[in-house]
């Protein structure tokens, strides 16, 4: 029987845990999940949730799909456990950017005056409150976007 040594289906994970591995709170983790959940192909020994998991686990660690597989603790030697998590990555990488990011990030998401909102104090002053985007290419070298995306 599939028994994982972490597993993002336990109500009794917390909130630091979903941190420490995800790099996202537990609430800001079930919004990602009720958005993609209903595009996934779960399984037996695939949960939506766990995918899920792997995919940030594996942005936020950088551990290896191997390493990644033997903490879920899926079945099989190195080389399946590597393909089980590289197929879960693959299939969440995709959905995020199907069907969650067009809906949560970017320049679509936003009317004007809500993104005017979010101007901060010098783009008020420098910009005169007109909408303002700051691109940041601070992750870039480290991921970049052809990786992720």
């Amino acid at each position: 029987m599939y028994s994982p040594r972490l597993d993002f289906c336990d109500p009794l994970l917390s909130d630091d845990d979903y941190v420490a591995w995800t790099g996202w709170t537990k609430c800001a983790f079930d919004t990602m999940v009720d958005a993609v959940a209903p595009f996934m192909n779960s399984s037996c020994n695939r949960e939506a949730r766990n995918a899920l998991a792997i995919f940030w686990v594996k942005i936020k660690t950088n551990l290896s799909f191997s390493q990644i597989g033997s903490l879920f603790n899926f079945k099989g030697n190195s080389e399946s456990r590597r393909k089980h998590v590289a197929d879960c990555f693959d299939e969440v990488r995709i959905l995020l950017a199907r069907d969650f990011v067009p809906l949560h990030l970017g320049v679509a998401h936003l009317t004007r005056e809500q993104a005017r909102e979010h101007n901060t104090s010098f783009s008020k002053e420098f910009w005169d409150n007109n909408i303002a985007i700051i691109w940041d290419g601070m992750y870039t070298e480290k991921y970049p976007l052809e990786t992720i995306m």
